[in-house]
């Protein structure tokens, strides 16, 4: 490759070297040739304005010896005979020449004459323009000037080609010597050994090389880059990377979710712009510092996080950053809570009929009821107590099998036919209260388990009767162009702070009044679950002293 290099640079030097000496050659042969042309036209001036017709050798002779190179032809116009030639050769006529064809102008030929290429030029003179003077002068003047220069030229191309062999051998290795050390360095990166031959070829093979083995190192840390953000984004937690200068290097999709940013806002911004509260930017930087706080808990838009917190250290035990994972335990705590609340209720309902019964069993044991009438009526309330707490575990016991969400039979059942159904069940219940029924109903059937769409309109409707008005009224809907039913009622209404807590366990808007009419506190939390399990929409408007609207969307 090195030799090569050198045979194409000294073959373009010769090349433009050999064609700067042509172009030489060729512009000092114009430029000569002009400058000869620009002396016989000189001359063939002074001749004229002193030629003499009375002595022609006058004219001749003056000119030839200031140039004993020039050859002065004196000729008769009438018949071309010449009359004097300083060359000493008369010929008999020379009206056939092209000097004296076309006066003025020069001419170059070989002269058979003299015997040599000579220029020429002829002007009319005399007093009655009798004679013609012609004027000459050897080519070989020029020639010979370009013979040297070609000469001179070749020598000094050969001597500037030898040079230049010489430089280029030597600046060859100095060209060479960076791209080595590139190798050399780029080798150790990859654990390549490298020959110490400096010839290009060689060089470049082993670049090619290193080339393929970076190529393989590329490929392969892109595929590790394609498994790490894959691994990334499947953890169902947000994920944060972050450089030991505090910036953000990698993130991943719930975390940008988290924090309502875009990846190309935060990348390589410091973490401050993602926390903006100060308790989370003040854990950062301890942890940063090197203290122990790697899990706690963390409070952001009403969402709680459990965040936990790890140095990456590296090979040689510097730190590399950290990362950062944040776990949404929202839901958790609510379940807790929710447990909490539940157990809570669930124990102070079931204390306060298990109260009255054993209450009521001991005055009976103890005897201090005796009479017939009282321990009936203690007999009564016993059982009644004693149902309603049957109640609060059997709707409990609806609630757990609900919450477990295991596979049950679907079927296409007809909402109307179950409305009906229920309607008659509680009849009692609605002259009792002396309730009207507007039934609107047509059939609109829906897929879902018959015992969970039974036990959610029953909930529904008992509702609307339990805390109805004496002689209110109750209006049923169903509306399958909507793929809709709506229960409305007269009854006492939800005031607008309650509405939203109504499908909580065992809240109660009037706990008096719930446990009057045998209420539980646990039906629209049955409702809530049966609704949520099926996708199920539900609406609710009500107004305090005049009645609830129920409005159930079903899916299409």
């Amino acid at each position: 490759m090195k030799k090569r290099i050198i045979l194409t640079n000294v073959f373009i030097l010769f090349l433009s070297l050999f064609l700067l000496l042509i172009s030489c050659a060729m512009i000092v042969s114009v430029v000569n040739n002009n400058s000869k042309e620009n002396e016989l036209k000189q001359s063939l001036k002074i001749a004229l304005e002193i030629f003499d017709e009375n002595d022609l050798s006058k004219t001749a002779n003056a000119l030839h010896n200031s140039n004993k190179d020039m050859r002065v032809t004196i000729i008769y116009r009438n018949d071309g005979t010449v009359l004097y030639d300083t060359s000493q050769i008369t010929t008999s006529s020379h009206l056939d020449r092209d000097e004296i064809k076309n006066i003025g102008g020069v001419y170059h030929r070989y002269s058979e004459t003299v015997k040599k290429n000579l220029i020429y030029i002829a002007g009319i003179a005399g007093h009655n323009d009798d004679y013609y003077v012609r004027i000459s002068i050897p080519e070989e003047s020029n020639s010979q000037i370009i013979y040297s220069l070609l000469i001179y030229g070749t020598i000094t191309l050969v001597v500037v080609l030898g040079l230049s062999i010489i430089v280029l051998f030597k600046t060859s290795k100095d060209i060479t010597k960076p791209l080595q050390n590139v190798m050399n360095q780029m080798s150790k990166i990859v654990n390549f050994k490298v020959n110490d031959n400096n010839d290009i070829d060689v060089i470049t093979v082993q670049i090619e090389e290193i080339n393929k083995i970076i190529n393989t190192h590329v490929m392969n840390l892109r595929h590790e880059k394609e498994k790490l953000e894959h691994v990334i984004t499947s953890i169902n937690q947000g994920f944060i990377y972050l450089s030991i200068n505090g910036n953000v290097n990698l993130i991943n999709d719930i975390a940008l979710n988290i924090f309502d940013f875009e990846r190309e806002e935060i990348i390589n911004k410091n973490y401050i712009y993602l926390f903006r509260d100060t308790q989370m930017q003040n854990n950062i930087k301890n942890i940063l510092e090197g203290e122990d706080l790697n899990i706690f808990e963390y409070e952001y838009d009403y969402r709680k996080y459990l965040v936990n917190i790890n140095l990456v250290k590296y090979s040689y035990g510097a730190n590399g950053g950290m990362t950062i994972f944040l776990l949404d335990v929202s839901d958790i705590k609510n379940i807790e809570r929710m447990k909490k609340e539940f157990f809570a209720n669930a124990s102070h309902e079931l204390k306060s009929p298990l109260t009255t019964i054993i209450g009521y069993q001991d005055m009976i044991k103890e005897g201090i009821i005796t009479e017939k009438e009282e321990i009936i009526s203690a007999a009564s309330k016993t059982i009644k107590e004693a149902v309603r707490m049957n109640k609060i575990v059997s709707e409990m016991l609806e609630l757990s099998v609900l919450e477990t969400n295991y596979a049950k039979e679907i079927t296409h059942i007809n909402l109307k036919v179950i409305i009906e159904d229920i309607i008659a069940t509680l009849a009692k219940d609605l002259s009792d209260k002396s309730i009207s029924v507007d039934l609107k109903l047509v059939d609109m059937k829906v897929d879902m388990n018959y015992d969970d769409a039974y036990h959610l309109l029953r909930n529904l409707i008992d509702n609307a009767i339990k805390y109805n008005k004496f002689n209110g009224e109750l209006k049923i809907i169903i509306s399958p162009l909507y793929q809709s039913l709506t229960i409305m009622d007269t009854g006492l209404g939800i005031s607008k702070e309650n509405q939203s807590k109504v499908f909580e366990r065992f809240y109660r808007v009037d706990k008096n009044r719930s446990k009057e009419s045998g209420g539980t506190g646990l039906g629209l939390a049955i409702v809530k679950h049966i609704a949520s399990n099926y996708q199920i929409q539900i609406d609710l408007e009500s107004k305090l002293n005049f009645g609830t609207k129920i409005t159930l969307k079903f899916r299409k």
